[in-house]
């Protein structure tokens, strides 16, 4: 049996004899890699040898594993083109019958359409790497051939799993409105992982990978979002989306809604193997909540607007969107989804939204970040927010800079530390 330890998480790999089906070496850069292919599909790959290594590596596989040990020739050409094909769960590319690059298949979380002739990759994060190292995180192919293109990218979606999401489904919610990234989606959730299926994109993401949720009702009394924290972003095009904002109709509901989990996971979840009339946010959320381990962030009660609802419109650039003071953090939606926590904070500003001598019925809120130059801006709050919002602030302890200066002449009056006279 070969047997590999990992020093930093002390997980270890354990290879049977009877369970290999090959071995080769190659060389990459100063250093040369051992790549294992195991008769079930698998392939292990273990770096940091020397050239001096390769004859006792090679006697070792021979003796006791009666195994041949072949090294095999990587292209040092530089090209970025080459020919591709598959070798088992591995896409290889070579440029004149050596070896210029091979990715797994099982390495791949997303496969991603950018064209009729491009194929973009997006790769799992490497749970074993060192914290200081970097990692490919993203690939794209240009593929002159339309028709081999769409043909690579079935291949491609078959063999990383990235189609089914991997296990058996759980639950199924259809169409899903989804305001980043737009679209209307059917979301469907897997033991490990969740799925996302519209007309043009398609995203698989770990539950692991989602870092902080929040379920925020909308001031339209209409709707409610719940929006998802992502570690590793999804990307349509060119555009990452480090946060996903799903938004529902608050009155939308479930029925006949089926959820493959045994009794004990169902009485955690407080919900029944069949649910009716049950609001579908609500549904969504305690799901979400079992599945990633996470609490759903509710917004804070200590704050009121003038509207009885716990956030504040305003615009962020050019974009409308509502700033949502919440027990740790502040949270703007939708576009961009910012989330700026407390303990980050520098200090806050208040102005005047504009620099006339008449009273205007707006004001802005700059947020100073910890480490950052410029602030973040937050223009066009009605006035009649002003007082909440500055009650909130001091109690959260957060500094507020230049309070008597702003010109609103609205509110207690606080020193540049933040504190009441």
């Amino acid at each position: 049996m070969l047997g590999w330890r990992n020093r930093h998480t002390g997980q270890t790999t354990q290879l049977n004899k009877e369970d290999i089906a090959s071995v080769s070496w190659y060389k990459v850069s100063k250093e040369c890699t051992l790549k294992i292919v195991m008769k079930n599909g698998d392939i292990y790959k273990y770096g940091g040898f020397q050239d001096s290594n390769y004859e006792t590596v090679k006697a070792f596989f021979k003796k006791h594993y009666e195994l041949d040990l072949n090294k095999e020739k990587v292209s040092t050409r530089g090209w970025c083109w080459g020919e591709s094909s598959w070798s088992g769960p591995e896409l290889e590319l070579k440029n004149a019958d050596q070896m210029a690059f091979e990715i797994q298949a099982t390495d791949i979380a997303q496969v991603v359409p950018t064209g009729k002739n491009e194929v973009a990759l997006e790769f799992h994060v490497d749970d074993t790497r060192d914290p200081d190292d970097e990692s490919l995180v993203e690939m794209r192919f240009f593929i002159p051939n339309e028709e081999y293109a769409s043909k690579l990218k079935d291949e491609l979606i078959q063999k990383s799993g990235a189609a089914s999401g991997g296990g058996t489904t759980i639950c199924q919610f259809l169409n899903i409105p989804i305001v980043l990234p737009r679209g209307h989606y059917d979301l469907d959730m897997f033991r490990s992982s969740f799925k996302l299926r519209g007309k043009s994109f398609d995203y698989t993401i770990k539950y692991m990978n989602v870092s902080r949720m929040f379920m925020l009702p909308k001031p339209d009394s209409v709707h409610v979002s719940f929006v998802l924290g992502l570690d590793q972003p999804v990307r349509q095009g060119n555009t990452a989306y480090s946060f996903l904002v799903m938004q529902y109709d608050k009155e939308r509901e479930v029925d006949d809604f089926a959820i493959n989990l045994d009794d004990e996971e169902l009485e955690k979840c407080k919900l029944q193997k069949v649910v009716n009339g049950e609001k579908l946010y609500a549904v969504m959320g305690q799901l979400f909540k079992h599945m990633t381990g996470k609490n759903v962030v509710t917004p804070c009660q200590d704050f009121k607007a003038s509207n009885g609802y716990n956030c504040v419109r305003c615009s962020h650039k050019a974009n409308d969107g509502f700033l949502y003071p919440l027990k740790k953090s502040f949270l703007f939606v939708n576009k961009p989804v910012m989330w700026i926590r407390y303990d980050d904070v520098l200090a806050v500003e208040f102005s005047r939204a504009d620099s006339g001598f008449t009273q205007t019925r707006y004001f802005d809120l700059k947020i100073y970040r910890k480490g950052e130059g410029q602030p973040h801006d937050f223009q066009q709050m009605d006035r009649s927010e002003y007082n909440g919002l500055i009650e909130f602030i001091q109690k959260a302890g957060i500094r507020i800079r230049n309070l008597e200066g702003s010109g609103l002449g609205l509110g207690k009056r606080s020193r540049d530390d933040g504190s009441s006279p």
